[in-house]
């Protein structure tokens, strides 16, 4: 694993996640070409900026940066096949939606990797999420509330394919956020177990 940068700050914002790779951010970017016809005010996610999120962590000790990298070691996982499920989706529904996302598969091994690192991080006194874990990636936000069925705006629309990938690590990440747009740096990795 690489080892965490030192932090000078008292805290930090931090989530683990799974990065998505160059092939298929090149992708999403084409759907979210293909959904910008859609009604509303959204804000589009730039692919380069998009992760899996398991864990987020919200403002978190610096102090404890190296002592949560090592606590994610060891796991016991083994690389696993990750697939996009081309189903757009609405949070919290299509009728009230403020968030676009891109379903995913494989959500057996993603639900056992997100609570082995939630059991991980909960011996640092982190509490666990009070959700249930939704595996997804946010494709846009609504900037304002929008009155009407977004998916309806969806039927018969040919999307191009997202193709899946192998998850062999995971990535602990700083998040910055700036006026112009959230800012991200890598902390530290976490490679699988090779075999299986």
């Amino acid at each position: 694993m690489s080892q965490p940068k030192p932090e000078n700050r008292q805290t930090i914002r931090a989530f683990v996640a799974i990065d998505i790779p160059d092939k298929q951010q090149g992708q999403i970017a084409l759907l979210q070409n293909c959904l910008k016809h859609l009604p509303g005010q959204i804000s589009w996610v730039k692919p380069q900026n998009m992760h899996l999120t398991l864990k987020f962590m919200g403002e978190f000790p610096a102090s404890l940066v190296e002592a949560a990298s090592q606590a994610l070691q060891g796991m016991g996982v083994i690389p696993f096949e990750l697939g996009f499920a081309q189903q757009i989706g609405f949070f919290p529904s299509e009728m009230r939606p403020r968030v676009i996302w891109l379903g995913l598969e494989s959500a057996g091994e993603l639900a056992r990797l997100q609570r082995t690192v939630e059991e991980r991080l909960c011996h640092l006194g982190l509490p666990p999420e009070d959700k249930a874990f939704k595996p997804h990636l946010t494709l846009g936000r609504l900037r304002q509330a929008f009155k009407g069925n977004l998916a309806a705006n969806l039927k018969g629309l040919q999307l191009p394919q997202v193709e899946g990938f192998r998850v062999s690590e995971i990535k602990f990440i700083r998040s910055e956020l700036r006026p112009q747009g959230p800012v991200y740096t890598e902390l530290g990795s976490v490679a699988f177990i090779c075999g299986a």
